[in-house]
């Protein structure tokens, strides 16, 4: 998969930049395969941006192409269901998941410039941090 699982990525906001989600299988896949593979939990199926065959008669890499300026920072996930078949008709094993962390900022733990080093700034009033995507932060 790429990018890789857990990998933080930092793509430019230019406007004709273009970055390629991909998932390699081990085997040849039927191309209702794109019909399981899920980015955030929505089929892209019928969209303007959705995975597709990179060798239509194997199918055994999809990419999706996205416009890297249209991108929101925050976690991406890419998802195959365990229905997905291959050409022998033989279902996965198991599902698959892997995520990515687009963060174009310096990194998730204080601002550029907080009045303190650390997590706590603005004379101690306020917790500094740039968690993008986070729904919660826990702090020891």
């Amino acid at each position: 998969v790429f990018p890789k699982h857990g990998a933080k990525v930092a793509w430019p906001t230019g406007s004709s930049f273009k970055v390629a989600l991909k998932v390699k299988f081990d085997r040849p896949m039927q191309p209702a395969v794109l019909d399981y593979l899920l980015l955030n939990g929505k089929v892209t199926t019928g969209k303007l941006e959705n995975f597709r065959c990179l060798n239509p008669l194997s199918c055994d890499e999809v990419v999706l192409e996205m416009e890297a300026s249209q991108a929101e920072e925050g976690f991406y996930t890419i998802e195959v269901g365990e229905d997905a078949k291959d050409l022998d008709g033989r279902k996965l094993r198991s599902a698959f998941r892997s995520q990515f962390l687009l963060d174009r900022s310096s990194g998730a733990i204080s601002h550029g410039h907080p009045s303190m080093a650390g997590l706590i700034c603005q004379n101690r009033t306020k917790l500094c941090h740039r968690a993008t995507g986070a729904k919660w932060m826990r702090v020891q």
